[in-house]
């Protein structure tokens, strides 16, 4: 798959105010959001979990961390109803709470089969594409994860986006646990797509997200074009390319994070043909 980069473009993120943690705050009629206190440079305020309600109980979108405050704010706000637990994803601000709250609900976990893979709890029922948890269907988004996963509640168009699309920041492809041509066709299918709300795990809400894709996939197109361009003039480190493509990083965990993702589309261009790796780490153009 090759794309071609459109006029550049600011991406309008959004920004919210620090949370009331532990507080169970109704989004949109049946889905109320619980921030986990796990705020940081990855995860922003934290990890929102979502209670949505069920005609059987209240499905529980990504637990968050392994923190038990957090799991006893969850059994509060549902007064001991939940039916099932959904994680997008393998990561462990995302499923770190899955056991602890399996064992005090009984509920079913639904996850994806090579979710424990990345260090995640085990699944009760393996996630396939187009899958139905009551009122909710899932939607195989592989890219930030191989394992990932969307959720849509069909009949308003809420779309519960996991990592892989954030609204107070561009989400990190790690090369160990992503994939970026699939992140970015996984970008495509949302875009086709009209549906007008989405709940991100990190970031507030979005009405009306279609242009935010599309400025989303703008940025890969030219990230991948720097990378081909600072390769024009011979073969690179992946230090050399962090410092050319991302000179204004200064926190070693965001330097960390631009050099993953440089990795992973560096992966992409190889893929595609356009991209050797010369000698270990050190990457040259196929003219």
């Amino acid at each position: 798959m090759k794309h071609v980069a459109r006029k550049s473009r600011s991406i309008p993120f959004l920004t919210e105010e620090e949370p009331d943690y532990g507080a169970a705050r109704e989004m949109l009629p049946g889905v109320r959001r619980i921030v986990a206190q796990n705020p940081g440079v990855m995860t922003y305020h934290g990890t929102n979990t979502y209670l949505v309600e069920g005609d059987d109980g209240i499905i529980v979108i990504d637990p968050g961390p392994n923190r038990e405050d957090h799991v006893e704010a969850i059994l509060v706000a549902a007064g001991g109803r939940i039916s099932d637990i959904l994680v997008s994803h393998g990561h462990h601000d995302h499923v770190g709470a899955v056991d602890m709250l399996r064992a005090r609900t009984g509920a079913r976990v639904h996850g994806a089969d090579i979710a424990p893979m990345l260090g995640a709890a085990a699944v009760d029922a393996v996630l396939a594409d187009g899958a139905r948890i009551g009122l909710l269907r899932a939607l195989a988004t592989p890219g930030h994860t191989l394992d990932h996963f969307c959720f849509l509640r069909e009949g308003d168009g809420l779309l519960f986006s996991g990592d892989h699309v954030l609204t107070w920041s561009s989400t990190i492809v790690s090369p160990r646990h992503g994939d970026m041509l699939q992140y970015m066709r996984s970008l495509e299918l949302l875009i086709a797509r009209d549906d007008p709300l989405l709940l991100p795990a990190h970031g507030p809400m979005m009405q009306n997200p279609q242009d935010f894709y599309r400025a989303l996939l703008d940025l890969r197109l030219r990230r991948e074009n720097a990378v081909l361009q600072a390769l024009e003039t011979g073969p690179k480190s992946l230090d050399d390319l962090v410092r050319r493509i991302y000179p204004h990083q200064t926190h070693p965990m965001t330097i960390e994070a631009a050099g993953h993702n440089l990795v992973s589309h560096l992966g992409k261009l190889i893929q595609e043909g356009r991209v050797a790796e010369q000698a270990p780490k050190v990457w040259a153009r196929i003219d």
